[in-house]
């Protein structure tokens, strides 16, 4: 008798050791086929552990998922819509936690008018986190950009001829406050 309660007891152990392996597959299964359906549209989401030039953006009213800072779509009348990063990324703290946040321009190329957002990705912890996009202009010329006392500051030119003979710099202050890059008139 036992013997067979031994046996017994191997057999359940083994059922209870496959059940456990079953359910962890199912489990890790469900987890990556579902992180792809997550909706990073919430400004508070995590967009990447890696670069804030990877994660989810809303652009001139589209999401892009940017891969290394790029990312192309096709648009509704089937007409390619291109989006990348112009110029460096800046950084600096932008939310007055003492944590380096980056910030950078995105060209929004579609119909071959190029318009230019700011977007900034705030860092907490090891994740960044995306603002919304501040449209600057279509086809403007990208001067500089930098970070000071938490504010973004933008300087471009709104033509060609502008920049070349440096007339008419536009200056731009951004915020990010209440979980939101806005501009600031100063």
């Amino acid at each position: 008798m036992k013997k067979k309660s031994k046996q017994k007891i191997l057999n359940n152990l083994g059922m209870l050791i496959i059940a456990t392996i079953a359910l962890f597959a199912i489990g890790f299964y469900w987890y990556y086929t579902q992180i792809e359906k997550i909706d990073y549209s919430v400004v508070s989401s995590p967009i990447s552990k890696v670069s804030s030039l990877d994660g989810k953006y809303l652009i001139g009213g589209d999401y892009f998922v940017l891969s290394n800072g790029k990312a192309e779509k096709i648009g509704a009348d089937n007409k390619k819509i291109i989006v990348g990063v112009v110029g460096n990324l800046v950084r600096g703290d932008l939310n007055a936690d003492s944590i380096i946040d980056n910030a950078f321009i995105i060209a929004y190329n579609y119909n071959d008018i190029v318009s230019y957002y700011v977007v900034s990705a705030i860092r907490s912890g090891d994740l960044y986190v995306p603002s919304n996009a501040v449209f600057l202009g279509n086809n403007i010329f990208h001067e500089s950009m930098s970070i000071e006392g938490g504010n973004i500051i933008e300087r471009y030119f709104e033509n060609e001829s502008d920049s070349k003979n440096g007339k008419n710099e536009k200056i731009v202050y951004l915020q990010f406050s209440n979980n939101e890059l806005s501009q600031v008139i100063k």
